[in-house]
């Protein structure tokens, strides 16, 4: 069971890295509708992919305490880089609320219509790109017990 929580885990986090690099390279100054109903598709595959990177690592976080073999609760718990990870992903959820807000509410209507992007819509999914990018730096510090 701990291997399919692991698999779980790590494909997710692939979904998620992809998702938001998807959007980063669709985005431009103007997109046609039609592409911002697709980005809004593809930033549902980031939410529910979101969803199973928290799930699954919230398994493996508290799976120790009922037998699933992962580290102890404890290791977790006092790794600060594991926090920095951990708040890292959360800082990125938070931001991706603005540009999902966008893509909903823009995604009907007329598909031809062109759409201006917000510049902070668009630095927001940059900002989310580089976070995330640095966020497997600090997994494998934790993993190794690298700690400040």
């Amino acid at each position: 069971m701990s291997y399919v929580i692991r698999y779980l885990h790590f494909i997710s986090i692939l979904l998620v890295y992809a998702a938001v690099f998807v959007e980063f390279i669709m985005l431009s100054r103007t997109l046609k509708r039609k592409k911002l109903s697709f980005l809004a598709k593809i930033d549902g595959v980031y939410g529910i992919a979101s969803i199973f990177v928290v799930g699954a690592g919230m398994a493996m976080w508290f799976g120790f305490d009922v037998g699933l073999g992962f580290k102890p609760t404890a290791w977790y718990m006092e790794n600060p880089i594991f926090h920095l990870k951990y708040g890292l992903f959360v800082v990125v959820g938070i931001l991706s609320i603005w540009p999902s807000i966008f893509f909903m509410r823009q995604r009907n209507g007329n598909q031809e219509d062109e759409i201006q992007i917000p510049n902070h819509i668009r630095a927001i999914i940059r900002i989310e790109l580089i976070v995330l990018s640095l966020i497997p730096i600090f997994a494998i510090l934790a993993a190794a017990g690298i700690s400040v």
